[in-house]
């Protein structure tokens, strides 16, 4: 197997866990009739929904069937949603498209192997415009930081003007043996961008390379259009 084919097959399964983690939080949001937030984080679904389904159905056919019923429930839920029936999202999240998201990423790992055995995930922290180290609060960097040491990732932190897309490289901020130190690293496996506002032509790129764990989705004017579509 090719590096760019492990490389790829790697971001799959990382957007498959991700869209799993989403849906937990998105359940809670609709218990909770939190209409504005469960908007936005099924936008978030959605968007890494599509991604997923594209690169799947480019692999392997024998998993068209279950991108099919991905696209199906998605679809239930935006219905519901334009309607406001909490009741009916949550049965369709809790008893269909969570357990469908669980039987896809189980049936992704039967199929082309578990990607993330024994690997240290890289997830950059990223900002457009600004580098997430100067302005996010020292409690939050810290329970990044203590996150990712659980999960057997290393945290980098960068904006758009420490990316090298020339020779795909970073040069980020870690946080290591206690201290703050700036490295030189390969382009990181997922991207997790904080904050939202005008999106970098660097960003822009970056998207077309590493998966990112959050997709801007418009205002209040232009999001339901979206939905809708």
């Amino acid at each position: 197997m090719t590096k760019d084919k492990e490389k790829q097959l790697f971001q799959i399964q990382n957007i498959l866990d991700t869209l799993e983690e989403a849906t937990e939080h998105f359940i809670i949001l609709i218990k909770n009739k939190e209409l504005n937030q469960s908007v936005f984080m099924f936008s978030s679904i959605v968007e890494g929904s599509q991604v997923a389904i594209t690169m799947l159905n480019k692999i392997d056919e024998s998993f068209k069937k279950n991108t099919n019923k991905l696209e199906n429930y998605l679809f239930m839920i935006a219905s519901e949603l334009e309607k406001k029936n909490f009741i009916k999202i949550a049965e369709i999240v809790q008893f269909s498209l969570r357990p469908h998201l669980v039987r896809l990423n189980q049936t992704f790992i039967d199929v082309v192997g578990n990607q993330k055995k024994d690997k240290v995930i890289s997830i950059g922290v990223f900002h457009s415009w600004a580098n997430p180290r100067k302005f996010l609060p020292d409690a939050r960097l810290k329970a990044i930081v203590g996150e990712a040491n659980k999960q057997n990732s290393q945290i980098y932190f960068f904006t758009s003007d420490d990316v090298d897309f020339e020779n795909e490289l970073i040069h980020a901020i870690i946080f290591h043996n206690d201290f703050w130190k700036s490295v030189t690293i390969p382009f990181p496996d997922v991207i997790d961008n904080i904050g939202g506002g005008r999106i970098s032509q660097t960003e822009r790129k970056l998207r077309r390379e590493i998966p990112f764990t959050s997709f801007h989705v418009g205002n209040k004017y232009t999001l339901p259009k979206r939905l809708i579509k």
